[in-house]
């Protein structure tokens, strides 16, 4: 009886000196462990101390990426293995898992995480990098070169892949292809030093500055289609409106342009997250996203297709808000922009409970006031509802593709066109709407005239 009391009474105290998680502490596990690695690792063990379920998943799959970044792979590789045994089963962590087994040599063992990341996701860019730096390690070089020539082809204006493609031809002792890339890899990036380092090294001339000076600016776009939603009718056209959405930015000359569909919340998240460092390098960020979206107590929300939507208080738990598009979109320099073709009549809205008067469900998406440089897009006006479309795609995405493609369409006017297009074909039913201001000074075109 001593012994138990005595059992209770250490349990008791040590609870006391447990280390407690605050509000910001998952934020700053899952979104610092590049910038600040041991602030990521303290608040994903706080988590880990005080967390239950696919939260708790989560938080082991992030300390385990702030330890990778660290260099610390020998506790990364734990953290993954329990991140995946709880539940993480995504293409991020096998290729987290793969980085670390990479960073420690076992480059046999890193190969068979990424491989199984490609195969959960194909345009997993980064995992065939890691994959063909892994190749490198074992000397097969003709393996690395074709993961390199994925990430390339999945992103043409990658300028390191170009050189890290010369570096494996000139492994090969082919110059010729070697200096190619290195003068592919400065014209896309004239401060890339490392291509202009191996050029020297090659013996191949360096690019003038008229050609170095010709880059583009960069621009970056995240491309969402959710068709398939659990707890409500499906979407046929909002994945084909992703795709063809994707294809035209592509044809624009956007260096990046990550695809995703059917997105759950905490996917969903993810790809907000991963898209935000993207577009803190870029000149422009935009996202298009396709699918369901509503409106409750003032707040807009995209929802997310595991979303069931019992009651009006589910929607902050189970949807995402157009504030966190916004802030994924922020960092870009220049101009921010999102798309939503997401005004669609909700068949949530039918099914809801409400647990509150003040709690309003409105149709459509509420109107907004973004910050300067930032132009948000509704497929339909607020508190309108946009058409799916009777065709191949939703009269917003036929009108936005069509007039995509057209030179010397400055963005602003652009959208007016849109906007005229689908009353047209919607015989005035439908009314896209344009949010924010961009700046007098500059003109924006996605394909510039010739």
């Amino acid at each position: 009886m001593r012994r138990a009391i005595v059992t209770l009474a250490i349990v008791a105290i040590s609870g006391l000196f447990a280390p407690s998680a605050s509000a910001d502490d998952r934020s700053t596990c899952e979104t610092m462990w590049k910038s600040a690695p041991d602030e990521a690792i303290a608040s994903c063990t706080r988590l880990i101390a005080t967390s239950q379920g696919h939260n708790l998943a989560t938080a082991y799959r992030f300390r385990g990426l702030a330890y990778n970044y660290r260099g610390d792979f020998d506790r990364a590789i734990p953290d993954l293995n329990e991140a995946i045994r709880l539940g993480e089963r995504h293409s991020g962590v096998y290729n987290d898992r793969g980085w670390a087994y990479d960073g420690k040599g076992e480059y046999d063992r890193a190969i068979v995480d990424l491989n199984e990341a490609i195969r959960l996701n194909p345009s997993l860019s980064v995992a065939y990098t890691n994959r063909g730096r892994a190749y490198y390690e074992k000397g097969d070089y003709d393996r690395a070169i074709l993961d390199v020539n994925e990430v390339i082809r999945l992103d043409p204006r990658d300028s390191v892949a170009y050189t890290y493609r010369g570096i494996l031809y000139k492994k090969k002792g082919d110059d010729d292809r070697a200096v190619a890339d290195f003068n592919e890899a400065i014209r896309i990036d004239p401060n890339n030093e490392n291509a202009r380092k191996w050029l020297a090294a090659s013996g191949g001339p360096q690019p003038s500055p008229v050609e170095a000076s010709a880059q583009p600016i960069r621009r970056v776009a995240l491309v969402i289609g959710n068709s398939a939603y659990a707890n409500a009718a499906a979407l046929p056209n909002a994945r084909g409106d992703a795709d063809a959405v994707a294809a035209a930015l592509r044809k624009a000359n956007f260096q990046t342009v990550m695809v995703e569909n059917d997105l759950a919340r905490e996917k969903l998240v993810n790809v907000l997250l991963n898209f935000a460092t993207a577009a803190e390098k870029a000149d422009w960020a935009m996202i298009y996203f396709a699918g369901h979206g509503i409106e409750v107590g003032g707040i807009n929300y995209l929802i997310p297709v595991d979303a069931r939507l019992a009651s009006d208080r589910d929607v902050s738990l189970e949807a995402v808000s157009l504030d966190q598009l916004m802030s994924a979109v922020e960092g870009a320099r220049k101009l921010r922009m999102i798309l939503l073709d997401a005004c669609r009549e909700n068949p949530f809205v039918s099914q809801m409970r409400r647990t509150g008067a003040s709690r309003s469900i409105n149709r459509g998406l509420g109107r907004i006031e973004p910050e300067a440089g930032t132009l948000v897009v509704y497929a339909a006006k607020h508190g309108e509802v946009a058409s799916d479309g009777d065709g191949e795609h939703s009269p917003f995405a036929s009108a936005f593709v069509k007039r995509l493609a057209m030179p010397g369409l400055e963005v602003r006017r652009l959208f007016d066109y849109v906007r005229d297009d689908v009353l047209a074909a919607t015989q005035r039913r439908q009314q896209p709407f344009s949010y924010g201001s961009l700046p007098a000074s500059e003109d924006f075109f996605f394909v510039v005239g010739k």
